[in-house]
């Protein structure tokens, strides 16, 4: 006779191996459409050089990609301090997909405060891969067309840290 542990293994074991088999072993594919419901603010810098150092960090080995994303920066907007604007080509405005995936990232980290979740990160790039590279945005329906421009210039004070302490300072957001 099994003692309630052994049965307790044996059951765990189970349920493990019945996990295994319901496992995908194709990837999964979704056709996702996200409707904003407030105006979003500019995804990049407008100036030039604080793309070139902020994301150059990022991108040290991939010196090309960053040379493509600053062309992509609106050249009225070049070198403007402390606005924020959006990448655009002959096709529209657009967002590159990490954008997509940093927000997936940041989301992640507000609902997992108290979750048993964890390595939520690292989960995200293993296992959700954004597609394609440029995303363009559309404008609302019926309309349904690809933005060529931003709808317009919100300015709206924000906290910003300064020299250790925190001020408040206006900036220029283009929003869609």
């Amino acid at each position: 006779m099994a003692t309630k542990a052994e049965e307790a293994k044996v059951e765990k074991e189970r349920k493990r191996e019945e996990a295994r088999k319901n496992k995908p072993t194709a990837p999964i594919f979704y056709k996702v459409r996200a409707k904003f419901t407030e105006a979003m603010l500019g995804s990049s810098p407008a100036s030039s050089e604080v793309y070139k150092t902020y994301i150059g960090e990022k991108l040290k080995e991939e010196k090309q990609k960053l040379g493509e994303e600053v062309a992509t920066l609106p050249v009225e907007e070049k070198d403007k301090m402390g606005r924020s604007v959006y990448h655009k080509d002959d096709k529209g405005i657009f967002l590159f997909d990490y954008k997509i995936r940093g927000f997936l990232k940041s989301a992640a980290e507000a609902i997992t405060g108290s979750s048993e979740i964890t390595a939520y990160k690292s989960k995200i790039d293993k296992w959700m891969f954004v597609s394609p590279r440029l995303i363009y945005l559309h404008a609302p329906e019926p309309a349904s067309h690809i933005l060529q421009e931003p709808d317009g210039i919100l300015e709206r004070p924000i906290r910003a840290m300064t020299a250790g302490r925190m001020a408040q300072r206006f900036l220029r957001k283009i929003r869609v």
